[in-house]
């Protein structure tokens, strides 16, 4: 047949958790990315009053590798499950 993989999959610890955290955070892509999308969410455009601001995000959210675009049903059941109340 094929060439077949074996994968150890571990069983979640705060070491191994911790482990892949710290690889996660040393992605080079990522923590730019991290970086640039907390400073236009925080200090750049903190606010979601003004449509324009909200775009904004959605569009650079858009160019980030990895990020998809959800739905609103996705996005009701999410806040539904958060119990947050979102104010626009």
């Amino acid at each position: 047949m094929g060439d077949h993989q074996v994968v150890e999959i571990l069983t979640p610890s705060p070491e191994i958790i911790k482990q892949y955290l710290t690889k996660w955070d040393s992605l080079e892509n990522y923590v730019a990315q991290e970086s640039s999308l907390r400073k236009l969410f925080t200090q750049t455009y903190p606010e979601n009053t003004q449509l324009d601001d909200v775009l904004i995000k959605v569009c650079s959210l858009e160019l980030v590798e990895g990020a998809k675009r959800s739905s609103m049903d996705e996005l009701t059941d999410w806040t539904i499950w958060a119990d947050k109340v979102i104010v626009f």
